[in-house]
């Protein structure tokens, strides 16, 4: 064998070895980690708003309540249907009710198969619930659709919640509707703790 051929192999072999370090590196950034796992057990903390251990469409109903004396019957629709939507095909996965172990895994499964369409799918959850946050429509959640929001999800606590809108640092008052979603989809889907992340902040200061 010549020494052309030999070092022709040899740059195919370098290449396909590039190759398999990236496609490796690809995988190993889509598995989940301790502390996505972490986020993922407060997501699940804060939608069973009944505390008792499963999430169930009595969660949803019991964050429905609290709206009933707020809201006019067309603006208590939507948002019920919203929130509906939410828990069961999102949260339950279309089942009865969820512990928080089966969650996670559900959780880990679909971030580990395919992370965009998992991406895309705490999008959707996000932007479902923050389009029932937002009451009068503008895209936009004001100080007091922030803490009505958190209130229904049994956080009575008013100073504190203001608080925490503040960390969204509100534009005139208001967050618009596209940070808290960027905001979210940080939370729930980013692995590194490194990087700033003011709702899993808020949740470790809930424990």
């Amino acid at each position: 064998m010549d020494s052309q051929r030999i070092k022709m192999y040899f740059m195919v072999a370098l290449c396909l070895n590039d190759v398999l370090v990236s496609v490796c590196g690809e995988e190993e950034q889509d598995k989940a980690n301790g502390y996505l796992i972490e986020k993922w057990e407060q997501m699940f903390y804060v939608n069973d708003i009944n505390r008792d251990a499963k999430l169930t469409m009595d969660d949803a109903k019991q964050f429905e309540k609290y709206y009933k004396d707020y809201l006019v019957d067309q603006q208590l629709k939507s948002l019920t249907k919203r929130i509906d939507k939410v828990y069961r095909t999102i949260l339950l996965n279309n089942k009865k009710e969820i512990a928080k172990e089966d969650f996670v895994d559900m959780m880990k499964q679909k971030y580990e198969s395919d992370k965009n369409t998992f991406i895309e799918m705490v999008r959707e959850y996000i932007s479902e619930w923050c389009k029932a946050m937002d009451l009068n429509g503008d895209k936009n959640i004001s100080k007091q659709e922030f803490i009505m929001d958190m209130f229904a999800e049994g956080n009575k606590n008013a100073r504190k919640e203001a608080k925490f809108f503040l960390t969204f640092k509100p534009k005139n008052g208001q967050i618009p509707v596209d940070e808290i979603i960027s905001d979210f989809i940080r939370f729930a889907t980013e692995s590194n703790p490194s990087k700033i992340d003011i709702i899993k902040n808020e949740n470790d200061s809930n424990v």
